[in-house]
Order: structure tokens, then C-alpha cells, then sequence
């Protein structure tokens, strides 16, 4: 099996170096340890992953008016003066991106009010707009792992799930420096096969407590009102930035707890503030749903 993994490996590796050497980037440069390349003959036809089409709906918004004119804006605490707070917390995901409108949109959005965030980035769009990952990342936001072309990880071969994470990571290292430690498998789907390739990746499984189906309404006031009606505290939201709705109700969102006296923080985060640790290998929705997952930080 674990030859399969790496002849799939190689092939999708020479697709995404070549293409990217095209465009000025290098992955051989830094490659992170313990990956294994090797040289072989390959049919690109073969080796291109299938990349899904994601794009916003025809529903285009003025971003600022919509905010503006609807919701109230509060002052808020300096970012020094929370961090020193105890809680109480709440996480902010977003999947599917970059995206090359909505995710800067909403990065604005973020760094005015110094909100982390947590990133889930599909390796074909982080290739898109490499840019917008490193802003991502330079802003102080946690970024994971979505897999390269969001393919349902319980469809598809096992080889194609190593490959899928093993490009993504790639990509995201060459940008950043940093090798994901959280993977969000899409669709959330995963079995014990999943796992145990996580677990060699050394990655969380990292889901979520809160879902406002923000795809399904496209609507940033059914979002805002599911989020507020099914929060609690230590809960970890699912949004995804390729919306322009779901970039407006997670504003609203982040205004109305921070209102209330909630201090966002990425994934990691909220665990380690808890005093809790993040298996690779484990699924983790939110530290008060984990129940037996659970793992307390050794001091």
C-alpha cells in the first residue's frame, strides 16, 4: 500500500511542480522532510487532479452597504486586553478558499476588529492565490489542511486521499514555511482509513459544533440568526469564504459576541486555552462535544 501511496504521490507531485515552476514557484526548494519524490515518467492526463468549480452565486452584494446599513458596529476591547481574558471563547472556521474577492473582503473585516480565524484552504485555490494565503497566514490566522480538490474522502481511493493531503501540504509549506497541523476532511467525511493517513501526516481532524448551512441559504441573516440561536460556549462555527452572505454574517456574528464579552480564537487555541490537546488522528469538534477524545496538556 505504502508503495502505491508514493508512486500516487510522485505523479501528483510532478503536476503541481511543474505547474508551479511555470509560474515562478519552486517546491523542490523547500520541500518539508519526509515526503519522498521520486523520478518517473508521467502522463500528465494522469497525474492533473480533478478540480471542483467553486464560485460565488449570481447574487452579488455591495459588501459595505449591506453591512453598513443593517447591523450596528460596537467598540471593542484592544486585542492585548483580550488575550489576557479568560473566556469565555469561541472559534471561527472558514472552508472552501481562497477566494479571490470574499476571502480579502473578510480578512479587512477581521484585522479591523482582531479576530483570528481558522483557515481550511483547498491546495488548488491556495495555488490560485498565493498571495491571500500568505496574508492569511502573515494576519496570525491558523491555516489547515481541505485537500487539494475537495473530493469526499470515503468515495475515493485510499491513494488519492494521501495524495490529496500530502500536495496540499505542500503547497501551503512552500507559501508559508509552516506544515498544516489540522486537516478538515470535506464534506467532514472520514473513516478509520482516514484517520490512520492522518494520523501519518501527523493532523488533526478538526470539524465543527455549529453549521448554519450557509451554502444551502446564501442568506446572511438565516446564517447570522442559526449561529446565535445554536451557539454556546467553546464552540467551533463552520462558514465557508467563498459566499459573499457568509462573509457578511460572519461580521454580524463577530460583532454581536464580541458585545457580549466572547474572545474568538483559532482551533488550536481554543483547545490549548482549555488546557486540552489535539491528536493527530483523533476527530475534534469542540472541546465540550469531544467527550472520550479529549487529551489533557501534559504541563
Amino acid at each position: 500500500m505504502k508503495r502505491k501511496w508514493l508512486l500516487s504521490l510522485s505523479m501528483m507531485s510532478l503536476f503541481v511542480f511543474s505547474s508551479c515552476e511555470s509560474n515562478g514557484y519552486h517546491f523542490y526548494e523547500n520541500f518539508p522532510q519526509g515526503y519522498v519524490v521520486s523520478s518517473v515518467d508521467v502522463d500528465p492526463a494522469v497525474a492533473e487532479l480533478p478540480t471542483q468549480n467553486i464560485e460565488t452565486s449570481n447574487n452579488h452584494h455591495d459588501y459595505n452597504k449591506y453591512y453598513e446599513e443593517d447591523h450596528i458596529t460596537y467598540d471593542y476591547k484592544p486585542k492585548e486586553e483580550q488575550e489576557a481574558l479568560l473566556g469565555p471563547f469561541l472559534a471561527l472556521t472558514f472552508d472552501d478558499g481562497p477566494h479571490h474577492s470574499v476571502t480579502p473582503f473578510l480578512l479587512d473585516a477581521l484585522y479591523e476588529r482582531g479576530v483570528p480565524a481558522t483557515f481550511f484552504l483547498i491546495g488548488h485555490y491556495a495555488y490560485r492565490h498565493p498571495n491571500i494565503v500568505e496574508r492569511i497566514h502573515n494576519e496570525g490566522h491558523l491555516i489547515g489542511n481541505h485537500s487539494f480538490s475537495h473530493g469526499n474522502f470515503t468515495r475515493i481511493s485510499l491513494d488519492d486521499v494521501y495524495v490529496e493531503i500530502a500536495a496540499t501540504n505542500a503547497i501551503l509549506y512552500n507559501i508559508t514555511g509552516q506544515t498544516p497541523t489540522l486537516l478538515r476532511p470535506p464534506y467532514g467525511a472520514h473513516n478509520e482509513d482516514v484517520l490512520q493517513i492522518a494520523k501519518y501526516f501527523d493532523l488533526a481532524i478538526s470539524l465543527w459544533s455549529v453549521d448554519p448551512r450557509d451554502w444551502y441559504h446564501e442568506d446572511a441573516y438565516a446564517v447570522f440568526e442559526h449561529i446565535i440561536s445554536h451557539y454556546r460556549e467553546n464552540s467551533v462555527i463552520l462558514l465557508h469564504d467563498i459566499y459573499e452572505s457568509s462573509a457578511v454574517a460572519a461580521i454580524m456574528a463577530v460583532d454581536y459576541f464580541l458585545e457580549k464579552g466572547y474572545i474568538f480564537v483559532t482551533v488550536d487555541e481554543l483547545y490549548n486555552r482549555l488546557g486540552f490537546v489535539m491528536n493527530a488522528g483523533a476527530v475534534h469538534r469542540s472541546p465540550y462535544r469531544d467527550g472520550s477524545n479529549l487529551v489533557l496538556l501534559e504541563d
